[in-house]
């Protein structure tokens, strides 16, 4: 089977079905990496904001990575003070320190777009879990860990991510948990898709 036609026609599905809204009222949530990459080519049209650290490495491959691409990235700076934590402690509803982290820059973001006449926020969700993108599934290529971690992300992540954007009026498109998508990157063998090849 090829595998990179199937991945292509399921990422133009999910594309088509749930990505083109209205593209004026759309932005990508662009980090520079692959899966934010991949959604910037097959939606042109839609401007890429990211949100880092001033001067950070971050920061820095974001700008290298939208030049490439020849796409103009917009960048919003993390500027995080206490009444920023307790606020989205208060919108999650949790204190625990991860999810307050991964939380801030998007609730930054919301604030941002919403500002800027956007409504809509193109996010990598799912990509990484998908198709072995994160170090430990290299180390230990076991499928029913990718699979728990999937879940963790429709069951919790992108629950609390669409709190602190809602805060803003905006809403989060996860094209990776598209259910073609899904069903095509399960069907890949682990090995495939942590070997680096």
């Amino acid at each position: 089977m090829d595998w990179v036609e199937e991945l292509d026609r399921a990422l133009r599905r999910s594309v088509s079905e749930i990505c083109v809204r209205d593209e004026d009222e759309s932005v990508i949530a662009f980090s520079g990496g692959l899966d934010s990459s991949l959604l910037a080519v097959f939606i042109p049209d839609v401007p890429l904001y990211s949100v880092a650290v001033k001067g950070s490495e971050d920061e820095r491959w974001v700008i290298e990575a939208g030049e490439m691409m020849e796409r103009e990235v917009n960048l919003v700076s993390v500027e995080v003070d206490e009444d920023i934590v307790i606020k989205v402690m208060n919108i999650i509803g949790s204190p625990n320190p991860l999810d307050v982290s991964l939380a801030i820059p998007l609730y930054i973001l919301g604030e941002r777009i919403a500002s800027d006449g956007h409504k809509y926020i193109i996010t990598g969700h799912g990509a990484d879990e998908l198709f072995g993108g994160y170090a430990r599934y290299r180390i230990s290529p076991r499928e029913e860990l990718m699979r728990m971690d999937f879940e963790k992300v429709v069951e919790h992540d992108i629950q609390r991510d669409k709190k602190v954007v809602g805060v803003w009026g905006c809403e989060l498109i996860a094209p990776y948990l598209h259910p073609d998508i899904v069903k095509t990157a399960f069907s890949i063998p682990v090995e495939m898709k942590v070997s680096g090849e």
